[in-house]
């Protein structure tokens, strides 16, 4: 799907419940047989959404979902926006995106978009980037032996990066919490994590505890995280003889 403005939204919800002013019947899913899925787009229903706006217009239409916070005289001036909007470039394509599409060519398959510079838009470009901007950790690597006798203690050690968004790269992490536990049928045992340095941390099944379980194959999870952010997990096998 797209995401378009409120009241594009509701005056295509409005054309699916009672048709358009053409006549057409209008859905939202195209899989439905009998009816003509809504395009914002396309010329004929265009011209049914522009219609519905002016039916919003006319009955000073206010949506329930939003009408705590708008009114009647404020929706209206919405509805005359978005005609003037189509009225001035065709289609009914109207999103807070930072391109606006000014130019259609169906016959060469062709768009225009041209950027957003009004100056009456309040933010910067990096605002929201800066207002969302937050670290998460990042597990690389877990490197442990794929195979170890019984009774062997066995060395874990997870590699974590720092990445602060919207940054795509990140640094060896300094801070946050990480956790490996050895998953057994029965059990999940948690082991005991040290820092060896930035960015890499250690952990020791011992043999004590391996010495305890069967031969067999068996999993190790790693899981990194920091307050606010979506915890990073690595999996890894070891197999027991």
């Amino acid at each position: 799907g797209i995401g378009v403005s409120w009241e594009v939204v509701e005056a295509l919800a409005r054309m699916v419940v009672n048709g358009g002013a053409s006549g057409e019947k209008y859905v939202f899913d195209a899989s439905t047989q009998g009816a003509v899925e809504v395009d914002v787009i396309r010329p004929t229903c265009v011209a049914d959404i522009r219609a519905e706006l002016e039916k919003m217009i006319a009955e000073k239409h206010v949506p329930v979902y939003i009408k705590d916070f708008i009114t009647a005289e404020e929706a209206v001036a919405r509805y005359q926006a978005a005609i003037d909007f189509i009225d001035k470039y065709g289609h009914a394509y109207i999103s807070n995106g930072p391109f606006i599409m000014t130019s259609l060519d169906f016959t060469a398959n062709f768009v225009e978009l041209t950027a957003n510079r009004d100056e009456g838009y309040p933010f910067a470009p990096d605002y929201w980037m800066e207002q969302f901007r937050s670290t998460r950790l990042e597990i690389e690597a877990v490197d442990m032996p794929a195979m170890a006798s019984r009774g062997e203690d066995v060395l874990v050690t997870v590699f974590v990066q720092a990445i602060e968004y919207p940054e795509k790269e990140g640094e060896p992490s300094e801070y946050g919490n990480v956790q490996v536990m050895l998953i057994t049928d029965e059990k999940e045992y948690e082991l005991k994590v040290d820092v060896m340095r930035a960015g890499t941390f250690i952990a020791e099944i011992p043999g004590e505890l391996t010495n305890t379980l069967e031969p067999g194959i068996y999993t190790v999870v790693a899981i990194a995280s920091a307050e606010g952010a979506v915890p990073s997990t690595y999996t890894v096998t070891i197999m027991l003889y």
